[in-house]
């Protein structure tokens, strides 16, 4: 099925010609490759047997008997391991995330997920198999070189151990991009972020990538050199409590320092045992939260004690999940419920609107709004409106100065950290 949502790149025509010759030069290598493979052996089989190459030429014709080793088909390294999960692999991303789930397929074979976002932004998650090694990085090459010539600043990374390559371009005669691709052995693998600022910066182009990459591995991608599996989860050094652990508050974060606007609404948290680090130091206030972490934090700054049922509520939650009892817990408050099919989606990123939804029922806010915001994206007819605007009231949300709310929009550290520390002012 044909992906029918507009490329990425703005390129002029000259990326799309340079790209087009640099592919073609790339399959006319590989066709060489091959001819030489048919032709050697044939050639070290007359040598090897003491035939002069003078005495080729005289020789009456004789009946050659193929030699064992050497074949004039080569088969596709697809067709010999038989490995066939990308479909999978992005399908269970979109699960994971929310998205939907519908897999397309353009022209080049490239399989991708979109999650279209408001004013005409969208992210996509994408997969592009390739027969060979050489003709996967070579395509990287020229997507990369693509990238450049659009406009994009280029900044060569390594990705899990596989090289890759981030790409950004600020919003201004067209929209906002920021791109992260890589090669994993002969796929070219990617996630790519294009609209408004405000709705690019939300997202974080790495932790959707590392989330595609950990789907991958499960699906039936090999792992990563070196064998480093990507966990898009923070880690944390304490077991789960009831009640929030009070720290001595020298806690602080390579990437938050005094100056970011959020600093003081995540170092409260932090301090109260609310939210937690990464391993490596980082706070990563741009990432996404899950819907799980999510209610972890709601349970933890309300000081609820923990549920524990020994039937679960939601079939993708049982009790082994880390954030099972958490989860439950704020099932009995009845803060959060499920989707269709008894399901929770654990993993899925929470958008602003379902946060202003988990706050405003977490404090027992009623429903009023005695001076609605005038927001562009939220009509009255918005499941959220009321939940939203409850939320703007009590001063724990506001929009943006664009007078949008952006309530599809995911939920960064940040934002959350914020809304949570203002909500019990």
């Amino acid at each position: 099925m044909a992906d029918n949502h507009p490329p990425i790149s703005v390129g002029a025509t000259t990326a799309g010609a340079a790209s087009s010759v640099r592919r073609g030069f790339v399959a006319l290598t590989i066709l060489c490759a091959l001819a030489l493979v048919w032709l050697v052996p044939g050639y070290a089989h007359a040598s090897q047997s003491g035939v002069k190459d003078t005495a080729l030429l005289d020789a009456t014709p004789q009946a050659l008997t193929p030699v064992a080793t050497s074949t004039a088909t080569v088969t596709p390294v697809h067709e010999q391991s038989g490995e066939v999960w990308e479909r999978a692999a992005l399908g269970a991303l979109a699960e994971t995330l929310g998205w939907p789930s519908g897999v397309s397929e353009d022209n080049e074979g490239k399989l991708s997920i979109v999650l279209e976002l408001p004013n005409g932004s969208l992210a996509r998650a994408f997969v592009r198999p390739f027969d060979y090694v050489a003709a996967a990085q070579a395509a990287l090459d020229a997507d990369r070189e693509d990238s450049q010539i659009a406009g994009l600043q280029i900044e060569a990374t390594d990705f899990y151990s596989y090289s890759a390559y981030l790409g950004t371009l600020p919003a201004g005669s067209g929209p906002a991009q920021r791109v992260l691709h890589w090669v994993a052995d002969r796929w070219v693998m990617g996630v790519d972020l294009v609209g408004t600022g405000d709705v690019v910066d939300s997202l974080d182009v790495r932790e959707i990538g590392t989330r595609l990459l950990s789907s991958a591995v499960q699906q039936g991608l090999p792992q990563p050199p070196g064998g480093v599996f990507p966990s898009p989860e923070p880690t944390y050094a304490t077991t789960p409590s009831a009640t929030p652990t009070s720290t001595a508050c020298g806690v602080a974060f390579t990437d938050v320092d005094s100056a970011h606007w959020a600093f003081q609404y995540i170092n409260e948290l932090a301090c109260s045992g609310i939210v937690g680090g990464y391993i490596d130091g980082t706070f990563r206030p741009q990432n996404s939260t899950t819907r799980a972490h999510m209610a972890k934090m709601i349970v933890l700054s309300e000081n609820w004690a923990l549920a524990n049922p020994a039937t679960p509520t939601f079939k993708d939650v049982d009790s082994s999940h880390l954030f099972y009892r958490y989860i439950e817990t704020a099932v009995a408050h009845g803060v959060v419920s499920g989707y269709s099919g008894s399901r929770y989606r654990p993993d899925a990123f929470v958008s602003r609107a379902q946060v202003a939804k988990m706050l405003v029922k977490a404090r027992g806010w009623s429903l009023t709004a005695q001076t609605p915001a005038l927001l562009c994206d939220v009509p009255t007819s918005h499941w959220a409106w009321s939940y939203i605007q409850t939320a703007i009231e009590h001063s724990a949300f506001a929009g943006y100065a664009n007078g949008c709310f952006y309530p599809d929009a995911v939920a960064t550290r940040a934002q959350i950290a914020k809304v949570l520390v203002l909500a019990h002012r």
